[in-house]
Formats: structure tokens, C-alpha cells, sequence
């Protein structure tokens, strides 16, 4: 429980807001890759750019370059809780694998107590089966034979 109030308070301390990943197989430095060569092709249509579309350029570059490293700071965030969350299942399971091992134990030799105490009824040596037996249920009274009960 330490380690999930660790994980709760850095959680607390990032903010909410985290944009989702680039999608399954594309990495950050793939990304931005991406986006130089797209600032690159799009400047290379204009036949001269001016400084305010080099500014512009030169701001989308690196505002694709903070959204890699975002998505990456995000990925090692996401790694980190499921880190925490997998200790977190894994005593909880070690824990309940020891309760419920104690109490098959427990009730294994309970089990066990009971088929030797069952049995040192029926091995009594000074009763034979062949011996008549009286009972009385319920105010009436009925004559068996010992081995007619087994």
C-alpha cells in the first residue's frame, strides 16, 4: 500500500492534462522526424520565405519537439502506474495465496482427524457386527443389527 500511496501522490503532483501518444509503432523521435520534414517540404514550396514564416516555421518545429517530449514524459508516467499497480496486485495475491494455503492446511487436517476418528468407531474391538442393537427414536423402540447402521 506504500508503493500505490507513492504512486497516488505523483499523481497528484502532474498535471491533468496529457496529450494521448503518436499511436502503436511510431516513437517520439519518429515524430518529430516527421514534423521536420514536413516543415522542411512546406518551405521548400515557398519560393522565399519571409521571416515571419521562418518564425513560424521555426515555432512549429519546436512546438512539435515539446509535444514528442510530452508524449514520451506521458509513456514513462503510464509505465510507472502500471509498474505500481502490478506490485500492488502481485502482494495482494501473494498474500491470498498465503491465507488460502493456511486454511486447505487447516481444514485438510480437520478432515483428516475426522475419517480417524470414523474409523476407530468401526474398528472397536468389543463390538461385532452380528450383535442385535436397541434403539429408541422418538419413544419407540426398534431391535437392528449392528451392521444394518453401517
Amino acid at each position: 500500500s506504500s508503493t500505490w500511496a507513492a504512486c497516488g501522490e505523483e499523481r497528484t503532483r502532474r498535471s491533468i492534462g496529457c496529450l494521448p501518444g503518436p499511436g502503436p509503432g511510431l516513437s517520439s523521435q519518429a515524430m518529430a522526424g516527421a514534423g521536420a520534414a514536413e516543415t522542411e517540404a512546406s518551405g521548400s514550396r515557398l519560393s522565399a520565405p519571409s521571416d515571419a514564416s521562418a518564425q513560424m516555421l521555426t515555432r512549429i518545429d519546436e512546438l512539435g519537439q515539446e509535444l514528442a517530449r510530452t508524449v514520451e514524459d506521458a509513456r514513462k508516467q503510464l509505465r510507472q502506474e502500471r509498474d505500481c499497480m502490478v506490485g500492488e496486485f502481485e502482494s495482494a495475491r501473494v498474500q491470498l495465496h498465503t491465507e488460502y494455503s493456511s486454511k486447505l492446511y487447516e481444514v485438510d487436517r480437520e478432515l483428516r482427524a475426522a475419517s480417524e476418528e470414523l474409523a476407530a468407531m468401526y474398528d472397536s474391538g468389543h463390538a461385532r457386527q452380528n450383535d442385535v442393537v436397541t434403539l429408541n427414536v422418538g419413544g419407540q423402540i426398534f431391535s437392528v443389527k449392528r451392521e444394518t447402521l453401517r
